[in-house]
């Protein structure tokens, strides 16, 4: 659970049968540990990122894609930089 912008209600049903809310300090990501850890495990099979990216854009269509992301009706995007 990361930290929201506005007040949020939880139900806390789910808790009484063994499930655990955790939440996140703005994250502990380290990009040049983390990010080769993750394409060596896609490239392994042993992670998928099927599902996560919704919207792909090339870089000529950015104001597209920050549109988007501002309307919050997307995942993830990826920028097709190359």
């Amino acid at each position: 659970m990361g930290v929201p912008h506005e007040k949020v209600e939880l139900c806390t049903l789910p808790l009484h049968f063994d499930k655990v809310l955790k939440g996140s300090e703005g994250g502990q990501c380290q990009p040049a540990r983390d990010i080769p850890r993750l394409v060596r495990l896609a490239d392994a099979g042993r992670i998928s990122y099927d599902g996560i990216v919704t919207d792909e854009f090339s870089l000529d269509q950015i104001n597209d894609a920050l549109d988007l992301m501002r309307s919050g009706k997307s995942g993830r995007i990826l920028l097709n930089i190359g």
